[in-house]
């Protein structure tokens, strides 16, 4: 099972959940039976499933422990928050397996939007994510807005990290200049956090007066 989650990555890394051909991840996994991927995972949304709850385990983990240390620290500040949700995946950048589950990941979670995002999807390994994600919403207030920023966020990160996942499976960026850049996202994504929400007692600025915009 492990070649074909290896092969399952190599394709869905570089010709998308949906490009990638089943048979030729057989071929590559070394498998005789044509309908080796259907009789172990039930299909291609199983194999993308399957190789989440093989990468999900040491993050999920790895993001616990980081909790933990900001909580017994009593630090847990956005910032440091931001840190937590860059940093256990990350990690993942250093080897080339990890590397195809982020761009997996990052088409896996577009699916999903922003707003899905902030409650976690209902499978295994995303316990840190959901604690995460709360203390995170209650640090910004705990407003529909505050969720709204919080999914964006994650978005964010999954998004660009899967982009300098890219560089470096391309041959374009070194895993040094991807720890480097990941450094940098951990500001960018605490920006983001910490930008001033909107206002809900405010509406929405209305038109400036003028022509109307399609004849502008």
């Amino acid at each position: 099972m492990e070649a074909l989650l290896r092969a399952a990555e190599h394709h869905m890394a570089w010709h998308g959940i949906e490009g990638a051909d089943l048979k030729a991840i057989q071929i590559d996994a070394g498998q005789r039976n044509k309908s080796a991927v259907n009789y172990h995972f039930g299909g291609r949304d199983g194999l993308v499933e399957a190789i989440g709850i093989w990468h999900r385990g040491p993050i999920d983990a790895r993001r616990s422990e980081l909790l933990d240390r900001l909580e017994a620290a009593g630090t847990t500040d956005v910032a440091d928050l931001a840190g937590a949700m860059v940093e256990p995946i990350s990690e993942c950048l250093a080897e080339e397996s990890g590397r195809r589950y982020v761009i997996i990941l990052a088409e896996a979670m577009a699916r999903y939007g922003s707003d899905l995002l902030v409650d976690a999807a209902d499978v295994p390994h995303v316990e840190s994510t959901r604690r995460l994600n709360r203390m995170l919403v209650d640090e910004l207030g705990g407003s529909a807005a505050a969720r709204r920023r919080v999914g964006h966020a994650q978005l964010v990160t999954i998004t660009l990290l899967a982009d300098t996942a890219r560089g470096v499976e391309s041959g374009q960026r070194s895993v040094r200049h991807a720890r480097r850049r990941s450094r940098e996202l951990v500001g960018l994504v605490a920006a983001l956090l910490t930008a001033p929400l909107p206002d809900p007692r405010r509406p929405p600025n209305p038109d400036p007066p003028g022509r109307p915009f399609a004849q502008r």
